[in-house]
C-alpha cells in the first residue's frame, strides 16, 4: 500500500467513527444518559456485516440489517430502564455483557476472516472507501440534525430536561427513550460497518474504548465551535471524530509505532484533559435516569 492509500484510509477510518461521536452526542448531550451499550453495537454491528457478507449476503441489505440489530441492542438497554427501572450504567452493561457473549460464540466464523476482503462490496481502493464513508456519514448527519429539530427531536430534549417534565407536557417518556437509545446505537453500529468495511477485519474487541472516544469526540467539537445550537454540536463532533482518529492512528501505527492496543489509553488521557480544562464539568455526570 503506497503512503497516499495509507493516508486516504486513516481519513476514511475517521470518517467511519464519525457515527460514533454522533451517537454518543445524542445520548449523552440530547438524552443525558450515559449509555454504554454502544461499544457492543460497534462490534455487533461490524461482526454481523462482516459474517453476513462472508456468507453471500448482498453488502447493502447486510448493513441495513446490521443496523436494525443496533438498533435492537439500543432497544434492550431503554427497556430494561423503562420497565424494570435499571440505572442506564447497570442496563447498557447488561446488554453489552449479552451482546459480547453473542460474539465471542461467533469465533468460529470469525476464522473466515482471511476471505473477507474478497466478500465486501468488492476489493474497494481507498478513495473509493473514503468517498463511501463520507458520503453515508454526511447523509447521516443530515437526517439526525433533521431528527433532533423536529417535533420528535424537542421531545428527546425536554425527556433530557427531566422525566417528570416531558410526562407533565404529555410526552411519553417510553417512546422517547426506546427510539433514541435506539437512533443512538444504530449509529454506533453504523460506524462498526464502515470500518469493517474499509478494514476487512472483524475482531471481537473491535468496540472497545467507543464509549470514551465518543465522549472525547462531543467535548472537542464544543472547544472547536464554542456554540450550543444543534448545528452547531453536530458538525464540531463530525469533525472532532475525523480529528481525533486521525490522530490516534497517526500515533498508533505511523508515529511511535505503540500498537492499537495502546489506543484506550490515548483515549482516556485525552478525555482527562479535555474535562479538566473544560468549565461546567457537572453535565458529564448527569444523567437523566
Amino acid at each position: 500500500m503506497s503512503i497516499m492509500d495509507s493516508i486516504l484510509n486513516v481519513f476514511a477510518l475517521g470518517l467511519a467513527f464519525a457515527p460514533v461521536g454522533l451517537s454518543v452526542l445524542l445520548s449523552k448531550k440530547i438524552l443525558k444518559i450515559s449509555d454504554l451499550t454502544c461499544e457492543a453495537s460497534f462490534g455487533l454491528g461490524g461482526c454481523s456485516y462482516g459474517i453476513m457478507v462472508i456468507f453471500g449476503i448482498n453488502p447493502l441489505f447486510a448493513m441495513i440489517l446490521s443496523m436494525m440489530f443496533g438498533y435492537i441492542s439500543g432497544l434492550m438497554t431503554s427497556s430494561m430502564m423503562s420497565y424494570i427501572r435499571f440505572n442506564s450504567l447497570v442496563a447498557s452493561m447488561i446488554t453489552a455483557g449479552i451482546i459480547q457473549t453473542i460474539l465471542l460464540k461467533s469465533n468460529s466464523i470469525r476464522g473466515l476472516n482471511v476471505w473477507v476482503q474478497n466478500s465486501l462490496l468488492g476489493q474497494m481502493s481507498a478513495i473509493n472507501n473514503l468517498l463511501l464513508s463520507g458520503f453515508i456519514v454526511l447523509i447521516i448527519t443530515f437526517l439526525l440534525f433533521r431528527i433532533i429539530n423536529s417535533e420528535y427531536g424537542l421531545g428527546m430534549r425536554i425527556f433530557g430536561s427531566g422525566r417528570i417534565v416531558s410526562e407533565s407536557l404529555g410526552i411519553n417518556s417510553i417512546n422517547v427513550l426506546n427510539s433514541g437509545l435506539g437512533i443512538s446505537n444504530m449509529l454506533s453500529a453504523l460506524g462498526g460497518i464502515l470500518t469493517v468495511q474499509i478494514t476487512g477485519e472483524f475482531p471481537i474487541g473491535i468496540g472497545n474504548g467507543c464509549f470514551i472516544f465518543g465522549l472525547a469526540s462531543m467535548m472537542l467539537g464544543e472547544k472547536i465551535t464554542k456554540s450550543d445550537s444543534i448545528k452547531s454540536i453536530l458538525i464540531g463532533c463530525f469533525f472532532s471524530s475525523i480529528i481525533m482518529q486521525c490522530v490516534i492512528k497517526f500515533i498508533t501505527y505511523y508515529g511511535y509505532d505503540l500498537g492499537e492496543e495502546y489506543r484506550s489509553i490515548i483515549l482516556a488521557v485525552t478525555l482527562i484533559f479535555l474535562v479538566a480544562f473544560k468549565k461546567g464539568n457537572q453535565e458529564l455526570t448527569k444523567e437523566n435516569v
